[in-house]
């Protein structure tokens, strides 16, 4: 996998993990304190964000909603701009609250009591469609000892194996299903207790299945279709994977004993979200006001808006192989650069 890092079949190595000062860190952790430095940087804490603020196709400000309760309208600069990087799960909600999206979430955002912009002025667009996320399936097992040294180092001096991150091992591997697409999937490696094991497999690049975000009438975010094995080739292709699993588990010469699921069919049944949402407020040059799927142009500015930018893992517009973390904040600088010369 070093020699070769775009080969993702049957291969396994080590993770590269985003640490910092021995604590797993982001974009908080890491951009924030740049950004803090600047002058022309302000970071309002307690400021629920509810919408963009619209006049026509112009963003003119964002409503937000105070910790005491009130609402406040920002206003931006003659020519500013107002970027959303509210998440793949959030950004849609700020979108809809703001007459941009399905005509069905905006008039529920409408009931929500929201201020709406005119519906002459509505830009309906598939915002919320095509929700992706990796499908997890936990295999848990049995091992012989507890690493209490390392655990003791990393509680008592943020030192150790442990402070380089949970996971101690990552495989991927690929496999073509039924319909002729190929599968990727993603194995991490990691402690799941005293003497306990957990590897979690992600199905990943290349699955077919996808689902809807919506908005409840209480104006909060939904999902109203599950992203999750929706079609019959991801199916199957999980269950041929899942079952090679279980063999290797199972071998008598593995040195592994399975716990609770220890079958295809309750692995499969137990399948979990991966937390790594994309395709929300998809980017593309299919735009979505004629029948396309984009939300956002590939200058990340959203159609049929002059000043209105999404920069999160909504604009990505299929599943990477692994992790989405850095492949958002690639995405992000280069979105940005892309921003400023708007």
């Amino acid at each position: 996998m070093i020699k070769q890092p775009n080969e993702k079949h049957q291969i396994y190595s080590w993770p590269s993990w985003n640490v910092q000062d021995a604590k797993r860190a982001g974009p908080v952790r890491t951009y924030l304190p740049l950004a803090q430095k600047r002058d022309n940087f302000t970071l309002r804490l307690g400021a629920k964000v509810i919408r963009v603020v619209r006049s026509g196709s112009r963003a003119t400000g964002v409503e937000v909603e105070t910790a005491d309760g009130k609402k406040e309208i920002i206003k931006i600069a003659k020519n500013g701009r107002v970027v959303l990087s509210a998440g793949a799960l959030t950004t849609p909600r700020l979108l809809f609250n703001s007459g941009i999206g399905p005509k069905k979430q905006i008039l529920t955002a409408k009931k929500t009591g929201v201020t709406l912009p005119a519906e002459r002025n509505w830009i309906e667009l598939p915002v919320g469609q095509g929700l992706k996320d990796h499908p997890i399936f936990t295999f848990t097992s049995v091992l012989n000892s507890t690493d209490t040294k390392n655990i003791d180092l990393y509680e008592k001096q943020d030192s150790g194996v442990l402070t380089q991150g949970r996971h101690r091992m990552i495989f991927f591997t690929s496999q073509k299903g039924p319909d002729g697409v190929t599968r990727y999937f993603q194995g991490s490696c990691a402690p799941g207790g005293d003497g306990i094991a957990s590897i979690k497999v992600y199905m990943t690049h290349g699955l077919t299945s996808s689902g809807v975000l919506g908005l409840s009438e209480e104006g909060k975010t939904v999902i109203e279709k599950s992203p999750y094995l929706q079609t019959d080739a991801d199916v199957k292709s999980a269950e041929a994977f899942v079952e090679e699993m279980v063999k290797s588990f199972t071998a008598s010469s593995s040195g592994f004993q399975l716990l609770k699921d220890t079958n295809t069919t309750a692995i499969i049944k137990g399948v979990t979200s991966g937390t790594h949402y994309v395709g929300t407020t998809k980017m593309g040059i299919d735009d979505g006001r004629k029948g396309g799927s984009a939300v956002v142009d590939t200058n990340a500015k959203v159609y049929g808006m002059d000043n209105l930018f999404i920069s999160d893992a909504g604009i990505h517009p299929d599943l990477a192989t692994g992790n989405i973390q850095t492949i958002v904040m690639v995405a992000a600088e280069a979105a940005v650069a892309k921003i400023l010369a708007c």
